[in-house]
């Protein structure tokens, strides 16, 4: 499939608390800790893509700990109020000394 400049899917499965698992192309690379937040595989590689899903689907322990750090990630890095902020900072940097 065609890249996801953003990868908004995954920001969904992360809200709902469910480890990401795809593959380490587009946007997606910059959104998920691969091992941590999900697992990423490389594009095509279907035996790497079969054993991250494997290594979800048997162990309970990870799949639930990848889900709470991709929950903990998102409140982190891609809340709402980080953008407000980011937003808020860019403007008043812009504007020093003008």
């Amino acid at each position: 499939t065609e890249p996801e400049p953003f990868g908004m899917v995954a920001l969904e499965a992360m809200a709902a608390r469910k480890p990401v698992v795809a593959s380490s192309f587009g946007g997606v690379v910059e959104i998920i800790v691969d091992g941590v937040t999900g697992c990423l595989f490389e594009p095509g590689n279907v035996l790497a893509l079969a054993k991250k899903l494997e290594m979800l689907i048997t162990s309970d322990r990870r799949r639930i700990e990848m889900g709470e750090a991709g929950y903990a990630r998102l409140q982190e890095v891609f809340s709402i109020n980080n953008y407000v902020v980011s937003i808020e900072n860019t403007y008043h940097e812009s504007h020093v000394g003008t």
